[in-house]
């Protein structure tokens, strides 16, 4: 056991202010067992891992500071130490929603929605769609959705909402699925239940051929309780007492049996209560937080 471990501490400052990082990594390595909760200590460990060239331990060392200034509320410190892991693990997505966490305590929302934007965008690339949504509703709960609109295709602008929202209103099943909504609503309201809809959009107006070749995909996927309406290239679909995994679910079924049709489709998903209690609001949702399914 040590009797100075502080004086060992400033010994090894002073090898690292040399430049003298071997010696001073074998110093760290010796005396870290006495400062392993201090994320100063830490970050140090890290820097001399990185000026020798050892990025991986470098990460690691930084990681273990960082969650030690998270504990202590050191804001600045995690920051600093965040961006440090971000440039230097380029593989890291949690990192973006680290920071995304850290620069909302900090109420700076632009670069809040800048790094959530580029975790949604590597959960999109990695097929995340779950975890895209849940981060979404969270953006919304935070306020960060302008920021985000304007920096990524995540959410749309209402401009952009307003024309998607008259496409879809041009179609003739519409007003129909819209009454067929309100009535669900009321059921789930009534009975407490859960339920989702999924709007889909095909890649083009659908001839008659193709309409039942949908139709006959929706059959042999969706339960019987489930309720569609096949449109000329919208189609909506209600999900009795089915949660968002369950919407997700039903959407991996279509996506493959719609590989053998060659019709294109994007899904777009609600759930009620989490994504609203209306059913305007409902609609609105699936089509502004636009996860690719």
């Amino acid at each position: 056991m040590l009797s100075n471990p502080q004086a060992e501490r400033r010994k090894l400052l002073n090898l690292f202010y040399k430049k003298n990082f071997e010696k001073a990594l074998e110093l760290y390595t010796s005396i870290l067992s006495y400062f392993i909760d201090d994320p100063d200590f830490r970050k140090l460990g890290g820097d001399i891992y990185f000026n020798l060239g050892m990025t991986q331990a470098a990460v690691g060392e930084y990681r273990q500071a960082l969650n030690l200034y998270r504990k202590e509320n050191k804001l600045n410190q995690a920051l600093a130490v965040a961006e440090k892991i971000k440039n230097l693990d380029k593989e890291d997505s949690e990192i973006f929603q680290t920071l995304g966490e850290l620069y909302l305590q900090q109420n700076n929302k632009q670069k809040a929605a800048q790094n959530y934007g580029e975790y949604l965008r590597r959960l999109f690339k990695n097929g995340e769609s779950g975890k895209a949504q849940r981060l979404l509703q969270k953006i919304r709960r935070d306020g960060l959705e302008e920021y985000l609109s304007s920096q990524f295709g995540f959410v749309l602008s209402k401009q952009e909402l307003n024309r998607i929202l008259e496409d879809i209103s041009k179609e003739k099943i519409y007003v129909a699925f819209f009454a067929l909504l309100k009535k669900e609503l009321a059921r789930a309201e009534r009975y407490k239940r859960e339920f989702s809809i999924i709007l889909s959009e095909c890649d083009r107006i659908l001839n008659q051929d193709e309409r039942m070749r949908l139709k006959d995909v929706c059959q042999k996927t969706l339960r019987e309780s489930d309720i569609y309406s096949l449109g000329s290239r919208w189609f909506f679909i209600i999900l009795p007492e089915t949660n968002k995994y369950g919407a997700e679910g039903a959407v991996n079924r279509l996506k493959k049996q719609l590989k053998a049709t060659n019709i294109g489709v994007q899904f777009y998903v609600a759930s009620y209560p989490t994504d609203g209690t209306e059913v305007k609001e409902l609609i609105v949702t699936a089509l502004r937080y636009r996860i690719p399914y």
